[in-house]
């Protein structure tokens, strides 16, 4: 079962307006960071099953998260967001870019919704 969820980027509107569109059940966790540091302390403590992670932050990357995941051993389905689709196109299974409407939002949600049952299953 998902319990917890962190949500991962500099931009406060980002914060305050995707776990509104995910609507994710109540009793799942929605975890806020603002830095990469902070997510890394959120992730040692909560251990997200979902982060949902800007890729570029005022002190790192999302893959400099990733790579501290990676050093946690922990269990996580990752999804990276961009605006900057260049950075991210190697090494990756798959791409959405994203701006801020509703379109690419309700595409940012249909991948998440699809991520669940695979996340359930582990």
């Amino acid at each position: 079962m998902i319990e917890n969820v962190l949500i991962v980027d500099d931009d406060p509107s980002i914060l305050m307006l995707l776990p509104e569109v995910l609507e994710f059940p109540d009793h799942v966790r929605i975890l806020k960071a603002d830095s990469i540091h902070k997510a890394r302390e959120l992730c040692e403590i909560f251990k997200p099953e979902i982060i949902i992670c800007d890729f570029q932050l005022a002190d790192g990357t999302g893959k400099d998260l990733l790579i501290h995941l990676t050093r946690l051993n922990l269990k996580t389905s990752f999804v990276l967001f961009t605006g900057t689709l260049e950075t991210i196109r190697e090494n990756t299974q798959d791409i959405l870019t994203y701006s801020i409407n509703g379109k690419d939002l309700r595409s940012l949600k249909n991948t998440i919704d699809h991520l669940i049952p695979f996340i359930m299953r582990s």
